[in-house]
């Protein structure tokens, strides 16, 4: 059966009653995959859910690793975590992320019949219960975009990616893959926990092709107390002026032309592409609404000279914070304007 092709790897840190609800979710559906669960918590408590019995049905291997101090312990978690799986395939999952198990057995099945493709994933489903409590009757859910990566060339597959087609993090990938992707992040030790993902994107991009199934895969919750404890800030700014993020990134974008060097793909063109990926994101996060006037204009000037690349960041810039006092409101930001923008970048 396809389903023993796949382990998913659950990775955890505390917020246990999320772990039981997962738990009980994946013996509901009758998950045939093997499930890894790689436990960085403090104590036992997840170890006493599977001793009582209760998911004796599920195929599961318990690792108890070390306290997640700090981002390199996380890391070297998963690393070892991927050296214990015997599957051609894996998944990660947090115990708030909720997969079909119909959508993963196809998934495999895909994979299967197409060599020349090293991941498939399919739609992504937001829901918010009762403003973050786990369980309830009132769910509301958001659907993501759909979007695959069938294109032959690396390069074509990354640019595609940082033109806002969703990554392959949360896909059936193949397990070797990964394999080699982790032990170069435990290598590096990425300080901000945002560019790990972003890496572990463009590697498996720049690796082979990628697959979306057009229905429900992956439902994520969202909401008050919901979200990894490695959650970063959703201000991108306050990220790109700390002391690491402008050497990772570099490292990044090397580590990426050189997978895509028999392409001519080159560095400013990454970086053209990069633009057009990091500016919704600064707009999306940044604060606009503080109460200090003087922090404000600071952060403007700061702003201004980090991304200084022509007129029209210049433009954006007075655009976002010269307007503030006029009623602006970055959550009803008019998403056609900003692109019009946007798309002057790669004239």
């Amino acid at each position: 059966m396809s389903g023993h092709k796949l382990t998913i790897l659950l990775t955890l840190k505390g917020r246990y009653k999320f772990t039981y609800r997962w738990l009980e979710y994946a013996k509901k559906r009758s998950f045939p995959f093997k499930i890894l669960i790689a436990d960085g918590g403090s104590d036992d408590t997840v170890l006493k859910y599977i001793e009582k019995g209760d998911f004796e049905d599920l195929n599961i291997r318990y690792v108890k690793f070390g306290e997640d101090l700090d981002f390199e312990t996380y890391y070297n978690k998963v690393r070892k975590s991927l050296e214990l799986i015997d599957t051609p395939y894996y998944i990660i999952a947090d115990n708030d992320d909720l997969y079909s198990p119909d959508s993963l057995i196809e998934a495999v099945n895909f994979l299967e019949d197409n060599e020349d493709y090293v991941a498939c994933g399919g739609k992504l489903v937001s829901f918010s219960i009762n403003n973050g409590n786990i369980y309830g009757d009132r769910i509301k859910f958001y659907r993501s975009n759909f979007d695959y990566y069938s294109e032959s060339k690396a390069s074509e597959r990354v640019i595609k990616y940082l033109c806002g087609a969703p990554g392959p993090y949360y896909s059936v990938i193949k397990t070797e893959i990964v394999r080699d992707a982790w032990k170069i992040i435990c290598q590096r030790n990425f300080k901000d926990i945002r560019m790990f993902e972003l890496f572990l994107d463009m590697f498996i991009l720049s690796t082979g092709k990628v697959f979306n199934l057009p229905n429900p895969f992956f439902f994520k919750q969202i909401g008050r107390r919901v979200g990894s404890e490695f959650s970063p800030s959703h201000d991108v700014l306050d990220e790109m002026f700390s002391p690491t993020w402008s050497e990772e990134i570099n490292y990044l974008a090397d580590l990426i032309v050189e997978r895509c060097k028999d392409e001519n793909f080159t560095h400013k063109e990454f970086w053209l592409y990069f633009k057009s990926f990091i500016l919704p994101r600064l707009l999306n996060g940044i604060s606009l609404d503080s109460k200090n006037k003087n922090s404000s204009k600071i952060r403007r000037i700061m702003l201004v000279k980090s991304l200084r690349s022509g007129r029209i960041f210049s433009l954006l810039i007075e655009l976002l914070f010269l307007r503030r006092g006029n009623g602006f409101d970055k959550n009803n930001l008019d998403i056609k304007y900003v692109n019009r923008f946007l798309t002057k970048l790669v004239d």
